[in-house]
């Protein structure tokens, strides 16, 4: 869309959002269900004569740019997958989606803790070699973070700015790399006594340059990889790192 067709929020409140998308009425069942299909959205009623989409959300969840990117997908390409494989693999401008929760052996507190350390995640992310964190908020978390990972024999590279709507939400959505676009995020809500639910959801679209090698017969290994391999490590680590809380605190005693 050029900026001239931009979607923006006419107004919001906690949970309720009302988009003005120009161009509604031509793909107002296409849009409302793009949007209804998020996680955490209750409910999107589109209304072509003004062009508007009303959503009810759960903010704990999902955020209002997630909306908005949802929004222009249709735009720019058929809606995300979110099962299956396409006969050839997804085309230059189509989305992969990953989505997936475990419970892990933490509080939501270490786990955030954990995602937020992006300095260290070559210790425990298995494809990321290098990350740079180049900008900070007030609180000392990575705002602007750049990371580079090797995806088989391709070196990959994207900067990522990072936003915290709730304590127990990390979103992210990609400022420039050598992917087309890149978001999602981590969602971390108690599950008992010293662990946490955690929800890990990202959408690429890959574009040109990856496309051609993300065929079919790699398109649900790249998925299963994405969800089992950064949900596993992340296990791994936030246990690691509570283990080692819990004896320094043993020490003290």
């Amino acid at each position: 869309m050029s900026p001239r067709f931009e979607p923006r929020i006419l107004r919001r409140t906690s949970g309720r959002a009302r988009l003005h998308v120009p161009g509604l009425p031509a793909a107002a069942d296409q849009i409302r269900r793009r949007v209804a299909s998020l996680p955490g959205v209750i409910e999107a009623r589109a209304n072509p004569l003004t062009e508007n989409l009303l959503v009810r959300y759960d903010p704990a969840i999902v955020d209002e740019p997630s909306l908005l990117a949802a929004v222009r997908a249709p735009s720019a390409g058929p809606a995300p997958r979110r099962a299956g494989r396409p006969p050839d693999g997804p085309g230059p401008a189509e989305w992969l989606e990953a989505e997936r929760a475990v419970v892990v052996p933490a509080p939501p507190g270490t786990c955030v803790e954990v995602v937020c350390a992006f300095e260290r995640y070559p210790e425990w992310q298995r494809f990321v070699t290098a990350v740079e964190v180049h900008e900070r908020d007030r609180r000392g978390r990575g705002v602007l973070v750049e990371t580079h990972a090797e995806l088989g024999s391709r070196q990959v590279s994207h900067v990522m700015r990072y936003r915290y709507p709730t304590p127990g939400q990390v979103c992210f959505s990609q400022e420039r790399g050598d992917l087309d676009a890149v978001e999602g995020g981590w969602q971390f809500r108690p599950a008992g006594p010293g662990r946490a639910r955690a929800r890990y959801r990202l959408l690429v679209r890959p574009g040109g340059l990856l496309s051609r090698f993300i065929h079919a017969d790699l398109y649900e290994r790249l998925r299963e990889a994405l969800l089992d391999h950064t949900l596993g490590e992340l296990a791994g680590r936030v246990e690691q790192v509570a283990g080692g809380a819990q004896r320094r605190r043993g020490k003290m005693a």
